[in-house]
């Protein structure tokens, strides 16, 4: 995993409170399972949470991250992390 350790720390607790503030994840998950326009679930749901989290943290974490790393290394860390916390 090309993220370094202390901006993985910073995407994680972010992710953690927003999975905290979000709906039961169960129920919306399978909300996307029914939506035709849907093609990857999984993909979905990570990047829903991704586009969840608190605007201003999220900017400042992911420009240090796109100084060394592009999508595929966040896309990657948001796999990790919907397996964590999920």
């Amino acid at each position: 995993m090309k993220i370094k350790g202390n901006d993985y720390k910073r995407l994680e607790n972010l992710f953690k409170v927003t999975v905290n503030q979000m709906k039961d994840l169960t129920e919306y998950k399978e909300e996307l399972k029914n939506d035709k326009r849907v093609k990857d679930v999984n993909m979905r749901l990570r990047w829903d949470i991704f586009w969840s989290m608190d605007m201003s943290k999220r900017t400042e974490i992911v420009d240090d991250i796109y100084k060394y790393a592009n999508d595929d290394h966040l896309d990657t860390v948001l796999k990790k992390l919907v397996k964590i916390h999920v």
